[in-house]
């Protein structure tokens, strides 16, 4: 358990690490103005331009955040004794899986059914209401995705 908790806390510092690079530029984003010369300024085509950077740096500097929320949790359950349990079924988790992931929560057959259930459900809400005509008028169709 020991070379567990030190492999999550040195990738805990790495991820801190370059979560402290990204945080370098946000002077910058912050204040894009001021990179802008005078006389040099498009507003409408810059300020789409400038939108689109602040979300991707969000998007960017949001990652990092995620996974160290995670690791540090990971490193919460190793102490409490529940690392390496799958928090859906209560089974263990493979050794393999956790050595690729080392911050993960489930096993890999209850991710999966988890990732299907999602994916069934975006199909669902993007594809068209089907109905059919019955004696009695238009009912919606059968039911596209198991309960979940």
């Amino acid at each position: 358990m020991e070379a567990i908790k030190d492999a999550l806390q040195e990738e805990l510092e790495q991820t801190v690490a370059r979560l402290k690079k990204l945080g370098g530029a946000v002077v910058f984003e912050d204040y894009p103005g001021a990179l802008v010369a005078d006389g040099q300024d498009d507003a409408s085509s810059d300020a789409v331009s400038i939108n689109e950077q602040r979300e991707l740096a969000f998007e960017v500097r949001g990652r990092p955040v995620e996974r160290a929320n995670r690791l540090s949790e990971a490193l919460d359950r190793l102490r409490s004794g529940d690392y390496g349990i799958c928090q859906i079924c209560g089974e263990p988790i493979s050794a393999g899986r956790l050595q690729a992931i080392p911050e993960v929560t489930t096993c890999v057959a209850c991710q999966d059914a988890a990732e299907r259930r999602l994916s069934c459900h975006a199909r669902a809400a993007s594809a068209p209401a089907r109905r059919h005509v019955t004696g009695t008028g238009t009912q919606p169709s059968g039911q596209l995705c198991a309960p979940g």
